[in-house]
């Protein structure tokens, strides 16, 4: 599988063939997992989040189950405060899926069980921003993915 280059900075990445296919070590969740396009855009927006963002890692929960009206679903990156509230809720794609109103709505229908008042999209070319606007009850648009002291 040829790798893209992402518009994310690039981190020591360790790889290996396992049963066939291709694996990179997730520090976050300690162990080997199959390196798809999306695991890819995963993987450095995680670390991107920790290395220049300042969050801290033990804090970051990455593809984690959900139970959501009786269904099974599995979040991507979930940044939770000091008291383990959810701050930043991310959703990955591939680099070849571009991020449309319908991936908006998907992590928007995540966040209905995860209410973190920042929502980040990423297909690690294009990464999109948001924060909850209580007054109006909307998401504003931020030019940048905020600092975790930010938050």
């Amino acid at each position: 599988m040829a790798l893209t280059q992402l518009q994310l900075p690039a981190f020591q990445a360790r790889t290996r063939q396992h049963n066939g296919a291709l694996q990179i070590f997730d520090t976050f969740r300690r162990r080997y997992v199959v390196l798809t396009p999306e695991e890819w855009v995963r993987q450095h927006l995680a670390h991107f989040l920790v290395n220049f963002r300042g969050f801290p890692s033990g804090r970051l929960a990455v593809e984690r189950e959900i139970r959501q009206h009786g269904f099974r679903r599995r979040y991507d990156l979930v940044a939770f405060s000091a008291d383990m509230q959810p701050l930043l809720l991310g959703e990955c794609k591939a680099p070849g899926v571009a991020l449309s109103e319908e991936t908006l709505q998907q992590i928007r229908a995540y966040h209905q069980s995860i209410p973190a008042p920042y929502l980040l999209i990423s297909n690690g070319l294009q990464h999109f921003c948001c924060k909850l606007n209580p007054t109006r009850q909307s998401w504003d648009f931020l030019a940048d993915i905020p600092h975790f002291e930010a938050l």
